[in-house]
C-alpha cells in the first residue's frame, strides 16, 4: 500500500518504508526504523519530534 502522509512524525510510526521528496527529488529513502531524524529535518526544514506511543 502506498500513503501520502504530510505529518512526518505519523509517517515514522506506521510506515515501514520512507520516501522523502523535496522540490520534485527524492530527499530520502529507507526504512522508517533505519531513517534519522536529523535527514527528516533536512529534507522537510521542521523539526521531528518522537510521536507519542
Amino acid at each position: 500500500m502506498i500513503c501520502n502522509l504530510n505529518q512526518v512524525n505519523l509517517a515514522g510510526c506506521y510506515a515501514d518504508r520512507i520516501l522523502g521528496i523535496r522540490e520534485g527529488e527524492l530527499g530520502l529513502a529507507g526504512l522508517a526504523v533505519e531513517v534519522e531524524r536529523a535527514e527528516m529535518e533536512r529534507v522537510y526544514g521542521v523539526e521531528v519530534r518522537e510521536a507519542p506511543q
